[in-house]
């Protein structure tokens, strides 16, 4: 049960980081959005900016935590959450992109 809730404790914490770039972002793109500066853009293209600046910066994020010789994201290294080690060097953070 114990392990059940630091990988629950952890998951909360990895949301919470990719929250707090949210909020970074909203702080950006709301003013942007209220003065007027995406009107001429459609959805197609507001769901494109979306993705660049949401959803890519968190997978690169997470592929560059995880292709470390740690091999971590901050929750798991907060929570001391151990994962079994591989003699094999981590994989580089293109190659985890890849498969995130």
């Amino acid at each position: 049960m114990r392990a059940a809730l630091r990988r629950i404790v952890a998951f909360l914490i990895d949301w919470l980081c990719i929250l707090g770039w949210v909020a970074v972002t909203a702080a950006v793109g709301v003013p942007l959005y209220l003065g007027g500066v995406t009107r001429g853009l459609d959805t197609v293209a507001l769901n494109v900016i979306a993705t660049v600046v949401l959803v890519i910066p968190v997978v690169v994020a997470a592929a560059v935590f995880e292709s470390r010789r740690r091999a971590a994201t901050p929750a798991s290294a907060c929570c001391t959450w151990r994962c079994a080690t591989d003699p094999a060097p981590p994989d580089s953070a293109g190659r985890c992109c890849g498969t995130s």
